[in-house]
């Protein structure tokens, strides 16, 4: 007969039964979890998922088994769901300084930096030498372009954990986003020597380097980045912009080329080709280039840019503009997209809405030189040669060494009479850039207002030497001072070189028709004058000249008629006055050519042909062309 009470032998059978159900629970929960473990090392996620789940139907509240689930679901990219495991987990433990580093990284990952800065913030405060919470933090104030904080709390990882093999990289590109290149170059070389099988620390030092200007050790590491993993992109990218650098522009649109095929969709490298194929003056494939980037990238304005340049530089200005209006619909602040619509504005005579670009480029970026250039050299075309000089002065004041800058602001003083300084903004603009044709040709103008012919001779040549481009102009320029030298055989021929060159340079036939009239050839000169009136049919200086010519064959009818309407299309032509005052007086018709010699006098009142003839006497002289 049992000695135990009836009610008491059934509560502790019940109550053996409950603690060996929960022995058996526990038991299970050991083995789900050591399954789930053993799932997600292998790479089964959602089987682990799964058992996790398991364990917490058994016991809502066992902590790992969130913690757990939470890192399987941030591995699936499911941050919501791995955010609300940690939620709960820290509902249960809240000091648990890994489960708020583990939330901050699900945040970080979502973008939400400043919530995961929080979670590191909280994670240190509970374990103050935890250097993963202080190198995710780092993570996080870098990619919000914190970079001062970032180096900061990297350089306390390095503190707590010597031996940490990832956190100099991590710095090094932090220093690098700084452009604190020695410092960056430092770190990574710190990260080769303790990695020295990375190809990425190769890469990111050779960064450094080239940003450093040392391209050659740049080429370096991305030789050896390329022979650790030849199947890198971002490698020959690196390496083709390195090689671009040095004049390597053949080699470089090599690695551009190898680039794309190993990434086919990477808008970067079609972009840096293109620039490669315009430096190479392959413009189509430059624009199909930029064309490839713009379809994998349509809301990058960079590509636009470049493709807007290089249709500019075809001459296709409709196209162009329409890629600098496209940059300024994605950047409105993109000063550059500005600077480069004014440009072809410029090109394309509308000076007005180019000097608008200039200004707006101006008021986004003050001190943008290149547009105060612009502006300048755009107010020469309306002759407001002191608003030019003005920018061209602030330009120059901004990039001291930008030539062409000094080349305009020449031009505006050459406008001005101001013969000297433009001689010498021409020379500086050449002591800059020893090889700038313009400059050469404008400083040949200067020279002969200054009547040193020779060393606008000198100047012509040198452009003619320099750039084929300006050849026709700075022939017919040595044409002139040659003529004006007396040397007329040799300006002739240096007219027709400018002719052969460019067949429709209207300034080359009227120059060469004047030197055919000096060497007394009337017949040739007017041929001249006449071809230079059918490319430009509103040239006074070519219907005067014509009148002259005619003049000399005693065709004065016609020599009047052409200096009529040399007159009309000039009312202040001196010269046109005079010529036809003097076919006047081939025609008997004195009163009319007195009337004229007066009016040329009244124009130019030290006209010595017109006061020659108003005296009575005949003055041989200049045909005033």
């Amino acid at each position: 007969m049992s000695l135990r009470p009836p009610a008491v032998s059934g509560m502790l059978g019940a109550m053996t039964e409950e603690m060996d159900k929960e022995k058996l629970v526990a038991q299970l929960i050991g083995v789900l979890m050591d399954r789930g473990i053993a799932l997600a090392d292998g790479g089964k996620t959602e089987a682990a998922i799964a058992d996790f789940t398991e364990v917490l139907t058994h016991d809502p509240d066992f902590v790992h088994a969130y913690f757990f689930r939470a890192m399987m679901h941030s591995r699936l990219g499911e941050l919501d769901l791995a955010i609300a495991d940690y939620d709960r987990l820290l509902q249960l433990d809240p000091d648990d300084a890994g489960a708020y580093i583990q939330r901050g990284v699900a945040f970080a990952r979502k973008g939400e930096q400043d919530t995961a800065i929080a979670d590191y913030d909280r994670a240190i405060r509970l374990n103050p030498d935890d250097s993963y919470a202080y190198f995710n933090r780092g993570a996080a104030r870098n990619d919000k372009g914190e970079i001062a904080l970032a180096i900061e709390d990297y350089t306390k990882v390095i503190r707590l954990d010597p031996d940490n093999l990832f956190v100099h990289g991590f710095r090094g590109n932090a220093y690098y986003r700084q452009r604190n290149y020695a410092l960056a170059i430092a770190d990574h070389s710190e990260a080769i020597r303790r990695r020295p099988d990375k190809a990425q620390a190769y890469l990111d030092r050779g960064a450094a380097y080239h940003d450093n200007g040392e391209t050659d050790r740049a080429l370096e590491d991305f030789d050896r980045a390329i022979a650790m993993d030849p199947d890198s992109a971002d490698a020959y990218a690196r390496r083709g912009i390195s090689r671009f650098r040095k004049k390597e522009t053949a080699l470089a649109i090599e690695d551009y080329t190898r680039a794309i095929e190993l990434e086919p969709n990477v808008a970067n490298a079609y972009i840096n080709r293109g620039t490669a194929f315009t430096g190479t003056g392959d413009i189509d494939l430059a624009i199909a280039d930029y064309t490839r980037a713009i379809e994998l990238n349509p809301n990058e304005a960079r590509p636009y840019l470049n493709r807007g340049i290089a249709y500019h530089g075809r001459k296709e200005l409709n196209l162009a503009v329409a890629d600098f209006d496209r940059v300024i619909l994605l950047e409105p602040g993109n000063a550059a997209g500005y600077v480069n619509r004014g440009e072809a504005y410029f090109d394309g005579n509308e000076v007005d809405l180019a000097i608008c670009d200039y200004t707006e480029a101006l008021r986004l970026d003050p001190n943008n030189a290149k547009a105060y250039g612009n502006r300048g050299y755009a107010y020469t075309r309306k002759a407001e040669f002191a608003s030019a000089i003005a920018d061209c002065s602030r330009a120059i004041e901004l990039e001291p060494k930008g030539a062409n800058a000094y080349a305009n602001r020449g031009f505006a003083r050459y406008n001005l009479e101001e013969l000297d300084g433009a001689v010498e903004d021409y020379t500086r603009a050449i002591e800059l850039n020893p090889d700038f044709a313009w400059a050469y040709t404008s400083r040949a103008f200067a020279f002969y207002n200054l009547r040193e012919l020779d060393r606008a001779i000198a100047d012509y040549t040198r452009a003619i030497q320099l750039n084929p481009a300006f050849a026709a102009w700075a022939y017919s320029g040595r044409g002139v001072a040659l003529a004006g030298k007396g040397e007329l055989d040799l300006a002739v021929a240096d007219y027709s070189k400018a002719i052969a060159l460019d067949p429709d340079f209207e300034t080359a036939y009227f120059n060469r028709g004047s030197a055919y009239l000096d060497r007394g050839e009337p017949d040739p000169a007017i041929a001249d004058f006449s071809r230079a009136i059918e490319l430009k049919p509103d040239y006074a200086l070519a219907y005067n000249g014509r009148g002259a010519a005619r003049l000399r064959k005693g065709e004065t009818d016609l020599a009047a008629e052409d200096c009529s309407e040399a007159i009309r299309l000039d009312p202040d032509f001196a010269w046109a006055y005079f010529h036809r005052g003097a076919a006047c007086l081939g025609r008997g018709k004195t009163d009319h050519a007195v009337a004229d010699f007066e009016i040329a006098l009244l124009l130019d009142p030290m006209h010595v042909c017109a006061m020659g003839q108003l005296e009575g006497r005949s003055v041989a002289g200049s045909p005033g062309l």
